[in-house]
């Protein structure tokens, strides 16, 4: 993202209303007065921050965002995946896209097999998952959350 000065400020303002002398001075006051707090706003920022957030803002931001699949002992690595794949994973709730992205930010390459691919029951998938070691044992319970996520669009089947 590019720095904000008060001069980018003053070329968002449309032309029309640059030429409106009251109106161009109104916004160079505004934008003034924007630029004394633009260290605040900077803090503000949340999603482009996320890669160097602590990790117990991480946790607390997983609450508030809504990441149910969210686990505590995730590596500070996959928390911050998984925060930022969660925006994608909310936008497609209910789909086999949104089941993978929400898995993959701990098992890269995991690929959802739909009832319809291995003949199994209807509204029923598989997971493929890569895991090894503490993960592998994990896996089952970090996976439980994914029929949420599958479930939000279709209802209770």
């Amino acid at each position: 993202m590019s720095k904000m000065t008060q001069d980018t400020l003053l070329g968002t303002l449309p032309e029309v209303l640059r030429k409106n002398r009251q109106i161009y001075v109104l916004a160079q006051v505004f934008a003034a007065a924007l630029m004394r707090f633009s260290a605040e706003l900077d803090t503000l920022r949340i999603y482009p921050r996320i890669g160097e957030l602590p990790e117990e803002l991480l946790d607390l931001l997983a609450e508030d965002f809504k990441v149910d699949w969210w686990d505590a002992d995730y590596t500070i690595a996959e928390k911050r995946q998984t925060l930022l794949d969660s925006w994608r994973v909310h936008r497609t709730l209910g789909t086999k896209a949104a089941v993978e992205t929400a898995l993959s930010a701990v098992y890269p390459d995991t690929r959802v097999i739909e009832w319809v691919e291995y003949g199994g029951e209807p509204y029923h998938f598989r997971l493929s998952i890569n895991a090894r070691g503490n993960q592998q044992r994990k896996a089952p319970a970090r996976t439980r959350a994914c029929g949420n996520i599958r479930e939000s669009a279709l209802g209770a089947r």
